[in-house]
């Protein structure tokens, strides 16, 4: 059978979701590759997305000219399996939630500038940098995939709950949608 078809993730799918999509559009005839992509909007709306690219050569060869100079400035290429880049995703955003939990680096600094300049809480109009309910999201992921491993991973929980409270109180006081720095700010009351 030849492949007639090809199926490009470019948001987060759950990689067991993911294994077992590969293998129903396979038996289709069709081709599934992942290729997620790191970075915070503004990041996305000038096409500087660091991109993970997990999928066969030939459909690779298909997209690459969307890909690297279009909307990402560059692609990490981590193999033939889907899940691999799901795999690089999922750790990133780990890494970073436990960065903005442990306040470290030039994370420290940039997430200085969102909570400074009103990025955290932006306009009723404006689109977060990284929004809460994606950085919820995607820990969540962390958290389940640690979990099937039977780890607990305490900073990335610690930022979940933190996360968490920040989501509490964008359901109470509807309107704006918050930034994932807003972490901070239920992290601030909740010491108080």
């Amino acid at each position: 059978m030849s492949l007639q078809a090809s199926l490009i993730l470019r948001s987060y799918l759950a990689m067991l979701a993911g294994i077992a999509l590969a293998a129903k559009l396979k038996d289709r005839g069709a081709e599934f590759v992942a290729a997620p992509g790191f970075g915070a909007t503004p990041v996305a709306a000038a096409g500087q997305l660091l991109s993970a690219f997990g999928g066969s050569k030939a459909v690779y060869e298909k997209v690459s000219p969307f890909l690297k100079g279009v909307i990402a400035r560059e692609v990490l290429l981590v193999g033939e399996e889907p899940e691999k880049a799901t795999l690089l995703k999922t750790t990133g955003n780990f890494l970073m939630a436990s960065l903005m939990e442990l306040n470290f680096g030039t994370v420290a600094h940039s997430d200085s500038v969102r909570m400074t300049t009103g990025v955290y809480v932006p306009g009723k109009d404006q689109t977060p940098w990284s929004g809460l309910d994606l950085a919820f999201k995607d820990v969540g992921h962390d958290v389940d995939c640690a979990a099937r491993a039977s780890v607990r991973l305490e900073v990335a929980n610690t930022a979940l709950e933190h996360l968490r409270r920040a989501k509490e109180y964008l359901e109470r006081n509807r309107g704006r949608r918050l930034d994932s720095s807003s972490l901070y700010g239920r992290t601030r009351d909740w010491i108080l």
